[in-house]
C-alpha cells in the first residue's frame, strides 16, 4: 500500500489517501462540464455576452440556444478572468508542493475498483426502475374502486392555455442557486436574463405543456447519491437526488401550480402530507393516539392490530401504463408498493396466539411489541421521557463537537447556533413538550460552544443564557429560549385543534378527549397520551391571542369571549347583564346592523365605541376564531414566541 497526504485547508491536519501499490492514479478529466457562476452577474459585460449569443443563435431550438449561451459565457469567462479554474488548480498544486516539503510520508493513493462500484449501482437502479409489466387485468383490479373525482369545471380550469405570467411565477418560486442540471444553468440565469430569453423560454415550455413538443430534449438528469447513514454499505442506504435542467423544472412546476389548488378536494383526508392546508404531523399525532390507545387496552374480546407499512416511493415504482389509466379514471399519483423489509405489525392485548400466527403468515412482516417511530417521531412514550429527548441532545452535542470553536469568529458561531443547532429539535418540539432538564442541558451546551473552552476547561460565561436569548435591540444576542419556543410550536397544534374542527386530526382528538365541548373548553383528563398533554399545555398561550371575528354572533359569549380590541384589552368591560348572553343579541339580523338602543342601555362608552368599529357581514356568516397578533389573523409561531 502507498500513502499520500492531501492538501490541507484551514487546519493543521491533512487527509490520508491509500492506494494499492502499482495502481495508477486516475488522471483529472481535462474537459469540465459547464457551470454558470453567479459571480458573473456582477460584471456588466455578462449580460452583453448573453444578449449577443442569444441573438446570434436565433433560428435554433431553445435547447441549442441555451447551449450556445453557455459556450459563449465559457469563452467570455476564460478571457475575462484569465482562466480562473486553471489558476485555482495551479494554486492548489503549489500549496500541495509546499506542504509536501514538510511531510515525511511518502505519496500514494488507495481506491476501490470504480468499475465494480458503478456496476453495482447501475444494476440496482436498473432493477428499481424497470417495469414489472403488469397485465391489464392487474391494472383493472387495482382501479376498480377508484371513483371519478375531476369535474368538467376542474378539467376546464386545468386545460386552460398556460400564460407567460404562470411560467414566470414558477421560475420565481425556484431557489436561484440550487445545484444545476446537465446544462449547467442555475435558475438565477433565467431569473436575471428573463427580459432577454423570457419569450423564447415561455414558447418552448408551453409547447411541451400543450403536447406539441417532446420533453426528450431537456429530460436529462444528473443523479447524485446522498448517504442516508453514517457509513453506507449497500445501495439502498443512499438517497438518489435528481438534478434536472431548469427548463424541465419549469414544465413540472407549472403543472404542480395548477394542481395544488384542487388537491384538497381529490386527495383523501387520511393523506396529510404535501397537500396545502394539511400538516404531515397530523398523521403522526393520530398514529401516536392509536399507539397510546392500544397500549392502554385491557384484555377483552375486542382487540386491535396496527401495521406500520413502509411504502416504496411512488416515483421509484411508478408504472406509466398504470398511471395513464389512473388519470383517465380521474385519480392521481402512482402505484404504491409495500416495502416488507421495513414494515411491522403489532397487536393489542387479548389477540389470540393463533390469530397472530395466521396473520403473520399472510402479511410476511416482523412482529414488534410497539412501533418505535412514525414519521421520525418516537411512539413509545412511557413515564420516563429521557430516552426520547436524550437522542435529540446527542445529535446537538455531536454537531457542536464537530466544529472547533477556536477556529470560528463570533459571527460564525452565531450562524451555527441559530440556523443549525436550534433547528435540530424543532420537529419534535411541535409534538412533545420537552422537559426543563433537557432544555437546560441544550442551553448549557450552546453556551459552552459560544463562550468557548480551553483544554477541556470551561471559560468564563460573561452573561447567563437567559440574557443571551433576549433581543439584540435589548442587548442580547437573539438566541431562542427553547422552552418558550417549544410552547409556541405546540401552540400551532393547539390552534389547529381550535380552528379546524372538520380536519381528520381534530375529529380524532375530539372523539377521544373532548366529545362534548370544543378544544378551548376541554379538560386535560387523567389518562391522555403525552402528545395530548403536551398540546393541551399550550392552550393557555392560544387563549392569550384569540380574537373572535364576528359573523352572525351566535357562537360568541358576549361577556367571557374576546371579541373587541383596543388598548384596554379584548373583553367587554361593562357590567354583565343576565338578559344578554350572545353577541347575536346585539345584532339586528334583518337590517344587518348593531342594535344601538341596547348598546346605549347596557354598555359604557369604551365598549360602545369598540363594538361599533366592528363591521357586520351582509350574509349569515359563521363566527371565526382569529389570532390577534398577526396581520393575516392566523396563528404564527414567531408572533406567539
Amino acid at each position: 500500500m502507498e500513502v499520500e497526504h492531501l492538501v490541507r485547508y484551514k487546519s493543521d491536519h491533512a487527509a490520508l489517501l491509500l492506494r494499492k501499490k502499482g495502481e495508477r492514479k486516475k488522471k483529472k478529466d481535462k474537459t469540465k462540464s459547464f457551470k454558470f457562476k453567479t459571480s458573473w452577474l456582477l460584471e456588466d459585460s455578462c449580460e452583453r455576452t448573453v444578449r449577443e449569443a442569444w441573438v446570434r443563435s436565433e433560428g435554433c431550438t431553445t435547447v441549442e440556444r441555451i447551449a450556445t449561451v453557455a459556450r459563449c459565457l465559457g469563452m467570455w469567462s476564460s478571457k475575462k478572468f484569465q482562466n480562473l479554474d486553471k489558476q485555482i488548480d495551479d494554486a492548489e498544486s503549489t500549496l500541495n508542493s509546499a506542504q509536501a516539503q514538510r511531510s515525511s510520508v511518502e505519496s500514494g493513493v488507495w481506491s476501490l475498483d470504480e468499475e465494480k462500484i458503478e456496476g453495482i449501482i447501475t444494476k440496482h437502479f436498473e432493477a428499481l426502475l424497470s417495469s414489472l409489466t403488469p397485465s391489464d387485468l392487474d391494472i383493472q383490479e387495482a382501479l376498480e374502486n377508484i371513483n371519478p373525482s375531476i369535474t368538467p369545471a376542474i378539467n376546464a380550469e386545468l386545460m386552460k392555455p398556460f400564460t407567460k405570467d404562470e411560467i414566470l411565477e414558477a421560475l420565481k418560486q425556484m431557489h436561484p442557486c440550487k445545484a444545476p442540471g446537465p446544462d449547467g444553468m442555475h435558475a438565477v440565469f433565467y431569473q436575471r436574463f428573463w427580459h432577454i430569453i423570457g419569450d423564447e423560454v415561455t414558447s418552448f415550455v408551453t409547447s411541451i405543456l400543450l403536447g406539441f413538443s417532446s420533453l426528450k430534449h431537456v429530460n436529462n438528469t444528473n443523479i447524485v447519491l446522498i448517504p442516508k447513514v453514517t457509513s453506507p454499505t449497500i445501495t439502498t442506504e443512499y438517497l438518489p437526488i435528481a438534478l434536472c435542467n431548469v427548463l424541465y423544472k419549469l414544465v413540472s412546476k407549472s403543472i404542480v401550480m395548477r394542481l395544488k389548488n384542487i388537491l384538497p378536494d381529490i386527495i383523501s383526508e387520511n393523506q396529510s402530507a404535501f397537500v396545502p392546508g394539511r400538516l404531515i404531523t397530523d398523521n403522526a399525532l393520530i398514529a401516536l393516539e392509536i399507539s397510546h390507545t392500544m397500549k392502554n387496552m385491557s384484555k377483552s374480546k375486542k382487540w386491535t392490530i396496527a401495521m406500520k407499512l413502509d411504502m416504496s416511493k411512488a416515483y421509484d415504482k411508478v408504472e406509466w401504463g398504470f398511471l395513464r389509466k389512473l388519470l383517465l379514471t380521474m385519480g392521481f399519483d402512482g402505484r404504491w408498493k409495500i416495502n416488507y423489509e421495513k414494515s411491522e405489525v403489532s397487536f393489542s392485548k387479548g389477540v389470540p396466539i393463533e390469530k397472530r400466527e395466521g396473520l403473520m403468515e399472510i402479511l410476511h412482516m416482523r412482529q414488534v411489541d410497539r412501533h418505535e417511530k412514525y414519521f421520525g417521531i418516537p411512539t413509545n412514550v412511557g413515564r420516563s421521557k429521557k430516552v426520547i429527548f436524550e437522542a435529540v441532545f446527542d445529535r446537538i452535542w455531536k454537531k457542536l463537537q464537530g466544529w472547533k470553536e477556536k477556529l470560528l469568529f463570533r459571527a460564525g458561531k452565531e450562524i451555527i447556533l441559530k440556523f443549525v443547532i436550534q433547528a435540530i429539535p424543532t420537529y419534535l418540539m411541535g409534538v412533545y413538550k420537552f422537559s426543563s432538564l433537557i432544555i437546560q442541558r441544550i442551553h448549557s451546551a450552546m453556551a459552552r460552544f459560544w463562550w468557548g473552552s480551553s483544554e477541556g476547561k470551561r471559560k468564563i460565561h460573561w452573561k447567563n443564557w437567559d440574557y443571551m436569548c433576549t433581543l439584540k435591540c435589548l442587548g442580547g444576542m437573539g438566541f431562542r429560549d427553547l422552552s418558550v419556543f417549544n410552547d409556541a410550536l405546540l401552540g400551532r397544534k393547539a390552534w389547529r385543534l381550535a380552528t379546524a374542527p372538520s380536519s381528520f386530526l381534530c375529529r380524532v382528538f375530539k372523539a377521544k378527549y373532548y366529545p362534548h365541548s370544543d378544544f378551548l373548553d376541554s379538560y386535560l383528563g387523567y389518562a391522555g397520551s403525552y402528545s395530548w398533554r403536551s398540546i393541551w399545555s399550550s392552550k393557555a398561550i392560544v387563549k392569550e391571542g384569540v380574537l373572535w371575528k364576528v359573523g352572525n354572533g351566535r357562537n360568541i359569549n358576549l361577556w367571557s369571549d374576546p371579541w373587541v380590541a383596543d388598548e384596554d384589552g379584548r373583553f367587554i368591560l361593562s357590567e354583565e347583564s343576565d338578559s344578554l348572553s350572545r353577541v347575536s343579541d346585539l345584532i339586528d339580523a334583518d337590517r344587518k346592523e348593531w342594535k344601538y338602543n341596547i348598546l346605549d342601555e347596557y354598555f359604557n362608552d369604551r365598549d360602545v365605541r369598540c363594538v361599533l368599529e366592528i363591521p357586520l357581514s351582509e350574509g349569515d356568516c359563521e363566527d371565526e376564531i382569529s389570532w390577534a397578533f398577526s396581520k393575516t389573523w392566523d396563528y404564527i409561531v414567531s408572533s406567539s414566541y
